[in-house]
């Protein structure tokens, strides 16, 4: 039989959490209730209202952040960023194919910022979409050391969901990427 917790008991070890804690109707110590806070919130209220705070401070974090519209170098900045973080280890910085791995290689990486002037004056966007996404074979790479991009940026998580990436994001990502290569072709 359970012992009940008599209020004179200061000393008594299930009693030190006294102020927090109260006991079932029938005084039973084994199943404790968590007493309404002060402002007499119960629970699922005090849960509603930390959801609707931390909401509205979601909002304001977002609106702090600017709009959501994009600027015509956004782009560029963007496919810089991947560029710099999925490329430039081969084909270096710059693009010029120096990158730290390139000696590494069966084939010395394409130099990326001639890519329009091997074309006659034209960037090969086409060509260039088809070698990032995978769909191009490229003698270059025999086994394709070139990792096939559009199927790594499919996998990487976007938003705080973990979710893939859509086909459309993947395109449109590598589209960036691709207007980021126009930009530094040698004129």
């Amino acid at each position: 039989m359970p012992a009940v917790i008599r209020a004179g008991k200061e000393s008594d070890p299930r009693m030190r959490n006294r102020k927090l804690l109260s006991t079932s109707r029938e005084g039973h110590p084994e199943k404790p209730r968590l007493r309404r806070a002060a402002r007499g919130l119960s629970r699922p209220t005090a849960i509603i209202v930390l959801a609707v705070a931390m909401a509205a401070a979601g909002v304001r974090i977002a609106c702090a952040a600017g709009p959501a519209v994009s600027s015509p170098a956004e782009p560029v900045l963007t496919g810089k960023t991947d560029y710099l973080l999925h490329c430039a280890s081969c084909h270096g910085t710059d693009g010029r194919g120096d990158g730290p791995v390139a000696d590494l290689l069966k084939q010395r990486p394409t130099d990326l910022t001639r890519l329009s002037e091997r074309n006659g004056g034209r960037f090969p966007e086409k060509r260039a979409f088809e070698v990032i996404d995978g769909s191009a074979v490229v003698k270059a790479h025999g086994t394709r050391d070139m990792p096939v991009w559009g199927e790594m940026f499919s996998v990487e998580a976007t938003n705080a969901f973990n979710r893939p990436q859509t086909e459309r994001e993947v395109r449109a990502r590598i589209e960036r990427l691709i207007d980021y290569l126009k930009s530094i072709q040698r004129k």
